[in-house]
């Protein structure tokens, strides 16, 4: 439990910390922009009200997107269980013993009901795609932060920020 509470109190710390930086960033940029000669303190009332506008939008299409996506785009918990996932298309001879072919499109996937998956593959499973479980709602906020910051400095896509909550409805 402490340690739940301390990993808690970092993810707390990590987020007021870059909010922090990105107010701090956000600041300077208005100041330097607004305080340059010939600008009038109306100019700069509406330069800045124009920023806030944006930032204010750009929060609603968020919460909207977010809002959309977990109420319609993804399947009820009650459905999970008779989902049809795609498969590998197994064929059999005539008799039904032998198998002749498999075909798959991009994953060669079999699906087993959850008795048959021993409980050290689901650990294991656990432990390599989501070390903080146990710890989160279903999204990682500072670990998609920490993704898109890496993914940005990289200016190319090296890190994902998904939990596995967040995979179950692409799976």
């Amino acid at each position: 439990m402490e340690e739940k509470k301390k990993k808690n109190s970092k993810n707390k710390a990590f987020l007021t910390k870059e909010i922090k930086k990105l107010s701090k960033k956000v600041s300077f940029f208005l100041e330097k922009f607004s305080k340059k000669e010939g600008v009038s303190q109306s100019k700069r009332g509406m330069i800045s009200r124009f920023f806030l506008y944006i930032f204010l939008f750009t929060i609603l299409i968020f919460l909207f997107s977010f809002i959309y996506i977990y109420f319609f785009a993804t399947p009820k918990a009650k459905e999970l269980p008779n989902r049809v996932s795609k498969g590998t298309t197994i064929i059999y001879d005539r008799t039904g013993e032998h198998i002749l072919y498999e075909i798959y499109g991009e994953k060669n996937k079999k699906n087993l009901p959850h008795d048959q998956i021993p409980d050290a593959i689901r650990v294991a499973t656990i432990v390599s795609e989501d070390a903080s479980f146990y710890d989160h709602i279903g999204i990682d906020i500072p670990s998609i932060l920490r993704a898109l910051e890496v993914n940005i400095k990289n200016k190319q896509f090296q890190q994902g920020g998904s939990t596995i909550t967040q995979q179950l409805p692409n799976n």
